[in-house]
């Protein structure tokens, strides 16, 4: 048996190794760390360590069987750092299901250890309040062992707890409110057999990186990840995932990674919104989703700006995405050619933000465009150039603050269906404007258009039914 510093600890066995007693034997000072190698030692004997201000417990031993009692770390007063380095622990009594806040474990109401990792465990169970006398508790690990279940308010009481590893166990479903109310900087459940991410599996926590990845996953559900406040998410290596066709990210700003989506090879709808980072070479949309080829609906939350194509004068990269949608964020530019690698592009929406300015040009390369949603923003001026050339079947500018229309600002186009409604302009000058006369113009509020539902498959239905909020105006035309 050797601990660093040897001669300042008495460490005695019994004659069956039961580790039996472990005393300082300086009054007055004893160092930080403890550590004790020796894989004879069978067991931690109730109160055997006595009164020692050790704020490190490093324990290796891979006897077998290894095995803890109630109150078997009664003593460590001071104790902050403990690690179990040993074979599977039989546990003796009611101590660690994982139960280490039992009352006749936690004998000291002022255990102060702020990191705790667990490996090789047998337990299967995390009962309610497992660590809940653990108040300064910080890093949390049980890693490598046959936990199975979780139940809820298991880890309720860890005020301070900031990283949380499940990684390498055999958990295969989470209920709802096991995470409620922890605000994580991590939370590590790689390597574990989880096959559906249900909408409640994460209610109520708060973590800025999830490792969900080496799972079995086949299933997220919508809002899955709602109100996480996540950064950074990992799901890599899930056999599952490649036959995921809709994931809904809201969590907060993601920052773009490389390989992000790279295995969510039928991915047909995104809802994201992004953390922009201008110097990354991953600062573009299209780098990162350019090898999920199924990608066809795109909806970008909160944004401050178009960034999609990261060539403005070429289609490289091209997505196959049909349907872009920006909502809310700071947009204030809709540059020339920000979308020449979506050449396939069917709708395009861009609502509640700041958008001011749309530059000549962005339409030119858009061949398939059909609806153009740019209602509720801040445009004022519609300049001769702004959609020149475009061919679609409705154009909605509606609820903006356009005042000023210049002569010829339709001159050229094909559109079927405009919306006007809810600006600055006292009234609608065709004529000067160059509006074609089969277009429909509606200038007042439009009592006889219902909103449908612009899916994929081009399914009309009433919005209240509509999976992901993409809401157009159907014109009724009677007579």
């Amino acid at each position: 048996m050797t601990n660093y510093q040897y001669y300042y600890f008495k460490i005695c066995k019994t004659s069956i190794n039961q580790l039996k007693l472990v005393e300082h034997l300086i009054d007055n000072w004893q160092p930080e760390t403890l550590e004790i190698t020796d894989n004879k030692i069978s067991s931690i004997e109730k109160n055997a360590f006595q009164q020692l201000s050790i704020k490190t417990l490093i324990i290796n031993c891979f006897a077998k069987p290894f095995t803890l009692y109630p109150a078997s770390f009664a003593g460590l007063k001071k104790l902050e750092f403990l690690v179990l380095n040993t074979s599977p622990i039989q546990i003796r009594s009611y101590i660690f299901g994982v139960d280490i806040c039992h009352e006749r474990l936690c004998t000291n109401t002022n255990f102060n250890i702020t990191s705790l990792h667990y490996t090789y465990g047998k337990f299967t169970n995390l009962q309610q309040l497992a660590f809940s006398c653990l108040k300064q508790l910080e890093y949390l690990a049980i890693t490598n062992s046959s936990l199975k279940t979780i139940e809820p308010t298991a880890f309720d009481g860890l005020e301070n707890i900031k990283y949380l590893s499940l990684s390498s166990n055999q958990i295969q479903t989470i209920n709802s409110n096991v995470f409620t109310n922890l605000n994580l900087s991590s939370l590590d459940l790689s390597y574990n057999l989880l096959t559906h991410i249900k909408k409640d599996t994460f209610y109520g926590i708060k973590t800025r990186a999830l490792d969900i990845s080496y799972n079995k996953i086949i299933k997220i559900d919508d809002a899955a990840f709602k109100d996480m406040n996540l950064q950074h998410i990992y799901y890599n290596n899930n056999p599952g995932l490649p036959s995921l066709e809709n994931l809904v990210l809201d969590v907060g700003p993601i920052s773009l990674q490389e390989n992000l989506f790279d295995q969510l090879i039928s991915l047909n709808y995104l809802r994201i919104e992004i953390k922009y980072n201008p110097q990354s070479p991953l600062r573009y949309v299209n780098n990162v989703l350019k090898t999920v080829p199924s990608i066809r609906v795109l909806e970008i939350l909160n944004s401050g700006l178009i960034n999609i194509c990261s060539n403005p004068i070429s289609n490289e990269n091209s997505l196959p995405i049909t349907g872009l949608y920006y909502t809310g964020g700071l947009i204030s530019t809709l540059p020339r050619n920000s979308l020449k690698c979506l050449r396939y592009l069917e709708k395009l929406s861009i609502s509640e933000t700041q958008l001011t300015t749309i530059e000549p040009g962005v339409f030119d390369s858009l061949d398939n465009l059909k609806y153009i949603h740019l209602a509720f923003n801040k445009l004022t001026h519609i300049s001769t150039d702004t959609f020149e050339g475009v061919y679609c079947i409705q154009l909605d500018l509606s609820h903006n603050k356009i005042s000023h229309v210049e002569n010829d600002a339709f001159e050229g186009t094909n559109i079927q269906d405009m919306f006007l409604f809810n600006n600055s302009i006292i009234d609608i000058q065709k004529k000067a404007w160059k509006i074609p006369p089969f277009t429909f113009v509606k200038f007042d509020k439009p009592f006889h258009a219902v909103p449908y539902c612009a899916l994929r498959t081009g399914e009309v239905i009433l919005c209240d039914r509509c999976q992901f909020r993409m809401c157009y105006p159907l014109v009724l035309r009677f007579g």
